[in-house]
């Protein structure tokens, strides 16, 4: 056998795993991947020391806990009867039943005489399929509504008979898997499920593959009770015929040795213990024999017989050692020689013939194939049952093999690399010649095939003195091993690969001290730390954790079974960066270690996407009030701004006159304050064209100097190029003015600096950020407004950007300022960040996108004034005078309209006479857009210019779509309106 391989030591630890990742998703889907999972449950079984009633039922509490299947039973062939083993989810009235079953040929119960099943069983079990909606190749039976397939079947008497319990308990799927052993039909899988349709074709199909399986595992585990037993009685055969034992590590230091051992040799038992077998030649056998005996015994892991010669004071002593490896769980920590006085035997022929008996008995006993050649004589000495079996069923051939050449007739033998394998008698002599043990994997194939692979060791008879040319082969079969190896790499790589793909930490630490086994691939990208840092520590030790007394006592529940559900923590990176995080955990058993398995997810970003979330709709909220706010008071500041510039013309009392100017500059002011509004509510529409960033600068530079006191010192340092942004060149510096007003306000004493640097930047990929910006990769100016005051706290800094946040006295503030940049910016498909500190000033950092400077165009001035019809329509009054007046004096004849309905009716009627509209878009009764759709139905080429004092700036650009010719937002001024009027009147 290879020993390399230990299937059960790593199945237990790949298992583990699965369970546990079972127990946090829930219910397993019965599909490919959890068919291996159950196929190497199974193949665990036939390598624990239990009894086959034992492996039956742990086969079928692993399917139904795995499937959550209402019922499984395992039928295992006894004799001719095929009886129910093991089962789960079955009633004893059930299991009664069916094992009692009446055959309606001779009336007999099928324990009796006549040994037959007559039910849906038997039909399988003699491969008479008679009736089902699905039948495989493989010979299996299944229904997914048994009461409707009784009934379309006609099948009433013979399930009153047989198979009513199924019905009568409520079972509605049914399947009836054969397990087979090659040709032989050993056992019988029953599947029995309360829903309907939960049995199909291809589950069906998936349990046929796990029957095989299932065979395997019971083929196995029946050879190992016959192997056990032959062992047990070889051991109590041997404590009978020994004379003492001796027990050492793998590195011969001497851990126990029998009272008896002093009978043979001068010796005081508790000197020798503790010491090497090495150092003190125990028993004078000589050092090289201890050492070929321990790594015989290390590499091979298996236990064998060796006879060995001692010298004492009355002459030399024959011993067979008998040496059995001892395990602790799959690792080789131990071996326990026994010592027999052969030396009579040895010296009596008689003796010599029964220890030859003896021997031949216990060789044919072994599971191994043991074949002695003699070269010289070109014969085999000896070939034990095993040896004669394999060659038997693999070769097909019945002649007795009398040379080595012969064993191997008609089957070719390669190495794992594809090169042949000499096994000619020559080529045998050679290697004895040559001296030496071979082991190695050998590859067999038949002539009809068939591959088998063997563990094939040749070892030449080392006590020869005259090279009499004998050598013994010892061969096993490991066909089955290497599959079982493959399918569990496979099985072993897919869970690996799943286990690092999982979106959560994953760490499974041992319970009683910590240290943790193992981490999945996500450990490194949410903490900072890899694999090899983390295997072999500690949590604690890690420092990843903030509070490690409440990991503690929150873990301590664990180990009475308990589950940790969604505990929140504070857990930190490498990099000390704190960050909050769900913790899932539970108790698991690892490679035979208790420990906890725990899930960790960041909940950070879910945690900011809340914040985002309230703030936008916040902003929401804000933005609807103000809109509605805007509207109106637009409205009224029209009729203020249009009223004002009557009087400032026909006024000449200087006095009055002045009067007249300041009730100007305060609406116009208003005007100024209802655009922050409508900036930062999103409300208002941005105006698109080139921007030199230096040219706004220089001019709120300009109007600082002049507002701000001396002290303070404006530097600049411009060294953008190109410094080119498209905009609004009246929000950009209505931002930027913003940030040097704050930048004053932020200095005490009026004594120090505010700096304008501008640079050229490149992101190189999208950029995004909890305060809602989202900027793509390519070339940007960054204008940083830099002051030396007193600096902010992260607190403040956090809301800075918030409306109606403000740190200045009352009067000195409304909160608005910020908020307007913030949304300038993102307006702009910029960002802005803030840096600062308490004490050492504050840097904001403006990024806008950078074109080049060639797009810079300069305006064309037009004349303003015209001569036409023009028909104005808002349900506002006071717009609808002062609107009425402006385009009077402009020269043109005006009709109005109180709203959109009355508009359209009078245009229905005179639109020949009318060159020109004015089109307010929100108004009761019938909207701006709806009243500009019927208009446009009435004459397809009318002018329509929109006026708004607060719209939604999709509304907007869907109508100017559609053929609108303009758009002039409310308060309008009359220079303003006289220019686009004549701009489409002549288009």
């Amino acid at each position: 056998m290879d020993n390399n391989f230990d299937l059960k030591s790593s199945s237990n630890k790949l298992f583990e795993h699965i369970h546990a990742a079972a127990r946090y998703a829930g219910t397993l889907p019965l599909d490919k991947s959890t068919l291996l999972k159950l196929a190497y449950e199974i193949f665990r079984e036939s390598y624990d020391n239990k009894t086959v009633p034992e492996i039956a039922s742990n086969i079928v509490n692993t399917i139904k806990s795995v499937t959550s299947v209402s019922a499984v039973g395992l039928r295992l062939k006894n004799g001719d009867d095929y009886n129910i083993v093991a089962s789960v989810g079955l009633s004893s009235e059930f299991l009664k039943a069916e094992n009692s079953l009446l055959c309606p040929n001779c009336g007999r119960t099928g324990d009796t005489e006549c040994k037959q099943l007559y039910c849906m069983c038997g039909l399988v079990l003699s491969g008479n399929i008679a009736h089902g909606e699905g039948v495989t190749a493989y010979g299996s039976f299944w229904t997914s509504d048994s009461v409707d397939f009784t009934a379309r079947n006609n099948l009433a008497d013979f399930t009153d008979k047989v198979r009513g319990r199924c019905i009568e308990e409520g079972f509605k799927s049914i399947a009836l898997i054969p397990i087979r052993s090659g040709k032989e039909t050993i056992g019988l899988l029953l599947l029995n499920d309360r829903r309907t349709d939960f049995i199909n074709l291809e589950i069906v199909e998936l349990f046929e593959e796990l029957a095989k399986s299932i065979a395997i595992t019971l083929d196995m585990h029946t050879r190992n009770d016959r192997i056990i037993s032959d062992y047990n009685n070889s051991q109590e055969l041997l404590s009978r015929l020994s004379d003492f034992m001796l027990n050492v590590d793998i590195y011969g230091n001497i851990l126990m040795l029998s009272d008896s051992a002093s009978e043979y040799f001068d010796i005081i038992i508790n000197e020798v213990v503790g010491k090497n077998v090495f150092s003190i030649d125990l028993f004078d056998i000589g050092r090289e024999v201890w050492s070929r005996l321990l790594d015989d015994a290390v590499q091979t892991g298996v236990g064998f017989e060796r006879e060995v010669i001692s010298k004492n004071l009355s002459g030399g002593i024959v011993f067979m050692l008998k040496v059995l490896p001892q395990y602790e769980g799959s690792d080789l920590n131990s071996l326990t020689i026994i010592f027999t006085d052969i030396t009579e035997y040895t010296n009596n022929e008689l003796a010599h013939l029964e220890n030859e008996s003896f021997l031949k008995t216990a060789l044919d006993s072994s599971r191994e194939g043991i074949i002695v050649i003699d070269t010289q004589n070109d014969n085999l000495s000896y070939v034990n049952k095993h040896a004669r079996r394999f060659r038997h069923n693999f070769t097909h051939n019945h002649v007795v093999a009398e040379s080595i050449e012969q064993f191997f007739l008609g089957v070719d033998v390669y190495d794992m690399k594809g090169n042949a394998f000499d096994t000619s008698n020559c080529a045998f002599q050679n290697r004895i010649k040559r001296g030496g043990k071979i082991c190695k994997h050998l590859q067999l194939k038949n002539e009809s095939g068939e591959i088998a692979i063997i563990n094939f060791c040749f070892t030449p008879d080392e006590n020869s003195e005259d090279n009499s040319g004998i050598g013994v082969i010892v061969f096993i079969d490991i066909s089955d091993i290497l599959t079982l190896k493959s399918q569990r790499d496979d099985l072993q790589e897919r869970f690996t690969a799943l286990f690092n793909l999982l979106p959560d930490t994953v760490v499974i630490s041992r319970f009683s001290d910590g240290k943790i086994l193992e981490v999945n691939a996500k450990c490194y990208e949410m903490f900072g730390i890899s694999r090899a840092e983390a295997v072999g520590n500690t949590i604690e030790n890690l420092g990843v954790c903030v509070n490690i007394e409440l990991l503690r006592d929150f873990f301590d529940p664990l180990k009475d079974g308990q589950v940790i559900d969604n505990m929140t923590v504070t857990l930190k990176r490498s990099n000390n960066q704190l960050f909050e995080a769900k913790v899932y955990a539970q108790g698991i058993y690892y490679a035979g270690v208790f420990c906890i398995i725990s899930v960790v997810r960041d909940v950070s970003e879910v945690r900011d996407l809340s914040e985002k979330l309230k703030q936008a709709e916040k902003m929401s909220a804000i933005g609807q009030l103000v809109g509605g706010v805007a509207h109106d008071f637009n409205n009224q500041l029209t009729g203020i701004l249009g009223y004002s510039d009557f009087l400032v013309s026909n006024l000449e009392d200087p006095d009055l006159k002045g009067y007249a100017q300041n009730i100007a500059t305060c609406a116009v002011r208003s005007a100024d304050l209802t655009e922050k509004l409508l900036a930062f509510s999103r409300k208002s529409e941005l105006k698109k064209m080139p921007i030199d960033v230096h040219a706004v600068l220089i001019e709120v530079i300009n109007m600082l100097e002049h507002s701000i006191d001396k002290k303070i010192t404006i530097g600049k340092k411009f060294n953008a190029a190109p410094s080119t942004t498209i905009g609004d060149p009246s929000q950009l510096q209505n931002a930027l003015l913003n940030l040097g007003i704050n930048a004053r306000d932020a200095i005490s004493d009026d004594i120090g600096m505010i700096s304008f640097i501008t640079e050229n930047i490149k992101i190189e990929s999208a950029y995004y950020d909890f305060k809602g910006f989202t900027v793509e990769p390519g070339n940007y100016i960054c204008i940083k407004v830099r002051d030396t005051g007193t600096g902010m706290n992260a607190e403040i800094v956090s809301k800075i950007f918030e409306p109606f946040f403000t740190t200045k006295g009352e009067g000195r503030g409304t909160g608005m300022g910020l908020a307007a940049v913030w949304d300038t910016v993102k307006q702009h498909k910029g960002f802005i960040n803030v840096n600062s500190r308490l004490g050492s000033g504050t840097t904001f950092e403006m990024v806008l996108p950078e074109i080049p400077d060639d797009n810079i165009v300069r305006k064309i001035e037009r004349k303003v004034h015209g001569k036409g019809r023009i028909l104005l329509v808002d349900d506002e009054e006071i717009v609808r005078i002062i609107g009425g007046q402006m385009l009077s004096d402009l020269g043109y004849k005006v009709i109005t309209c109180n709203n959109g309905s009355e508009g359209v009716k009078l245009f229905e009627k005179e639109h020949g006479d009318i060159d020109l509209i004015i089109l307010d878009m929100i108004m009761p009764k019938m909207s701006g857009r709806e009243a500009f759709l019927n208009m446009k139905r009435i004459d397809p080429e009318v002018k329509i210019i929109i006026t708004t004092g607060y719209s939604r700036g999709n509304e907007v650009r869907e109508v100017l779509k559609m053929g609108a010719f303009g758009v002039m937002k409310k308060p309008f001024y009359m220079e303003d309106i006289a220019k686009l009027i004549e701009k489409v009147l002549e288009s």
